[in-house]
């Protein structure tokens, strides 16, 4: 990310940290339980969808975490939150969350094999903002003048480092 733009991207990005050796990269950050941001999940985009203000970010998961990607995070902390969602279920992951979840959740096993489509999974993805996705790490490295950057989401249970 360019140092410049610091400043604005961090009035939305409270978290927002330099990746230097006092603040190391998200394989390095512990989660609520102890554990690391180490697994890779995927690459993002997220911001507006004109992308005047927009970020790529590689997002990495707790080491060993189970497969959540069919909740959605309970923005309001509310029981009827989730049942408005049809995912009944309310629960934490590997200490990130809450997550609303679909019927049979469980904190080992939060996506039941057989109770969600993967379209319904893509549908509630795109309805919290992220706007493009990559099976590979975009941000291993950034070209000069760009610094690398990280910031932990607990809600969301991932830690993102963007360039």
């Amino acid at each position: 990310m360019d140092p410049k733009r610091f400043g604005t991207f961090k009035k939305f990005e409270a978290n927002l940290t330099l990746i230097d050796s006092a603040h190391p990269a998200c394989a390095k950050q512990f989660t609520p339980d102890g554990k690391y941001y180490a697994d890779y999940s995927s690459t993002v985009t997220h911001g507006d969808p004109f992308g005047i203000l927009s970020v790529t970010l590689d997002l990495y998961a707790p080491q060993g975490a189970p497969d959540h990607s069919c909740c959605t995070t309970d923005l309001f902390s509310k029981q009827g939150t989730c049942n408005l969602l049809h995912k009944p279920v309310k629960l934490t992951v590997d200490g990130t969350g809450p997550y609303c979840c679909p019927k049979g959740a469980t904190e080992k096993e939060p996506c039941p094999k057989t109770l969600e489509s993967p379209s319904e999974v893509v549908a509630a993805e795109m309805q919290w903002g992220k706007l493009a996705s990559s099976a590979a790490p975009c941000c291993k490295t950034c070209a000069p003048p760009l610094l690398k950057y990280y910031s932990v989401d607990v809600a969301n249970g991932f830690c993102g480092e963007a360039c």
